[in-house]
């Protein structure tokens, strides 16, 4: 290892290098190089335990990155994070790995041919001193500074407490644009994906891929136009017979329309003694089903 500690003032920082809008500005252990092209890169993150679904989709990612010339940028942990620096290796792309832990301390340890591989075709990166371990309260740090690297985060598989999902919320906070990977409804490792576009999918910074072309300009607007449903006049209201709410879900959405007011996903979680991500789904296909709408992290009934 070529190994070099960096200030925020010097000119290999990403800070410089990269002319980051928002700079990280601590100091930071290189191993490799920063180029003004890994300027904009693109984070792919994901469980560590994926699907063969996520995996391709994952695969996919990289491939639609590097057909933009964008940096990939990861985590280096097991499962998708591997999958996203691999499958750029192989494809001839520059990746940057960010590490939860000292850069002599790769974690895991089957990852550290993979390492030295990154550091020969980008950059190895770390934050933490020589020798700190990968405890847990590191990755949400490394998390920030990831999202710092790049302008769009594309979560490709995640559970409900996926630090995927840590990532992509600090995306959101940085301004940063965040792509959902949709996922079969009864995966519970995709429950992650649901919940947080049901939770963010009127942000304009949030996209759902409904294509494999999942940059493009189109793929944004046919998601933005499969979730959006006409508003009911109050007359139209009036009319509506509960026929229309999916009968698996009616008991959620009768506690919605029982409120009155709009219900966050906690309450409703409390009062039908379900899991977030039991629910999230359902919300999700009332939604779909034009009887609820998000208002900001709550529901309201629209009948």
């Amino acid at each position: 290892m070529s190994v070099i500690r960096v200030s925020a003032d010097d000119a290999r920082h990403p800070d410089a290098a990269l002319k980051l809008l928002v700079p990280i500005r601590y100091p930071l252990s290189l191993d490799g190089e920063f180029l003004p092209s890994d300027s904009g890169g693109v984070a792919i993150v994901g469980t560590r335990n994926p699907s063969s679904y996520g995996v391709r989709m994952a695969q996919n990612a990289v491939s639609e990155a590097l057909k933009l010339n964008k940096t990939v940028v990861s985590g280096l942990a097991k499962g998708i994070d591997s999958v996203a620096h691999r499958e750029t290796l192989e494809k001839g792309g520059r990746t940057v790995a960010v590490l939860g832990s000292g850069i002599d301390t790769i974690y895991p340890a089957e990852n550290r041919e993979l390492a030295q591989q990154v550091a020969q075709n980008g950059v190895l990166l770390s934050q933490f001193p020589d020798g700190t371990a990968p405890l847990k309260k590191n990755f949400p740090i490394r998390n920030l500074t990831v999202v710092k690297l790049v302008d769009s985060v594309v979560v490709v598989e995640a559970h409900e407490r996926s630090g995927s999902l840590i990532t992509a919320r600090l995306a959101l906070e940085e301004g940063k644009r965040v792509i959902i990977i949709p996922g079969p409804l009864d995966s519970y490792t995709f429950a992650g994906n649901w919940a947080f576009y049901a939770k963010h999918q009127n942000n304009p910074l949030v996209t759902l891929a409904f294509s494999t072309a999942i940059f493009s300009t189109k793929n944004v607007r046919q998601a933005t136009l499969f979730m959006q449903h006409p508003v009911a006049s109050p007359q139209q209201k009036n009319e509506t017979d509960i026929s229309s709410v999916p009968e698996e879900h009616l008991s959620l959405f009768q506690m919605i329309h029982s409120h009155g007011n709009s219900i966050s996903i906690d309450e409703l979680s409390d009062k039908l003694s379900k899991s977030v991500v039991e629910l999230s789904v359902g919300l999700l296909e009332l939604e779909m089903a034009g009887v609820i709408k998000a208002v900001g992290s709550s529901y309201q009934s629209m009948m």
